[in-house]
């Protein structure tokens, strides 16, 4: 969990604003479970003013970031889409950690303040065994093009890439 932290506070952001929080909380009757709560933070301008105190920026860069967050038509979503892509940045540091996430729950009992939207909880198990994930191969998401070429000019390796496993076994049998 402590890669997923720290990749979660190390994340990209716009102008290192980082817009969300995380708070942990430890289950006492299963101190192996854990639940992490992902929260989208819509305080931008307060935000700005403790990067502004932290990094010591200049008072331009100030005035660019409080006009921009100023022009977000709907800065909740906009908070939101900084947390996925964090989210994503921090899920590929524990690829093989046995976790479950879900954008559906319950904080009702949870007293969050006002200006953090739970967006994402994440539920960590620490165990010895972890469950072998299914991952393509490489090969099936990374391909390289030289200029000149079109996308579309590689062939599947698979003779019927189209075909669901059901439908490729049943016309095997019948070749058969």
């Amino acid at each position: 969990m402590e890669a997923f932290l720290t990749a979660l506070c190390k994340a990209p952001s716009y102008k290192g604003l980082q817009p969300w929080h995380c708070f942990i909380f430890e289950n006492r009757e299963n101190p192996e479970k854990k639940q992490l709560i992902l929260c989208a933070r819509t305080d931008l301008e307060d935000r700005i003013e403790q990067l502004v105190v932290e990094k010591d920026l200049p008072e331009k860069e100030e005035m660019e970031m409080l006009e921009y967050v100023a022009s977000l038509s709907h800065r909740a979503h906009w908070s939101k889409h900084q947390l996925y892509l964090a989210f994503g940045y921090a899920l590929a540091s524990v690829h093989d950690s046995h976790i479950k996430w879900s954008e559906d729950f319950d904080v009702g009992s949870l007293h969050i303040p006002f200006y953090m939207i739970p967006t994402i909880t994440v539920e960590w198990m620490i165990t010895e065994q972890l469950p072998s994930a299914h991952t393509f191969l490489k090969s099936d998401l990374i391909s390289t093009i030289h200029p000149g070429e079109h996308v579309g000019t590689f062939v599947p390796r698979m003779r019927y890439r189209h075909i669901t496993p059901i439908h490729r076994r049943k016309i095997k049998k019948n070749e058969d």
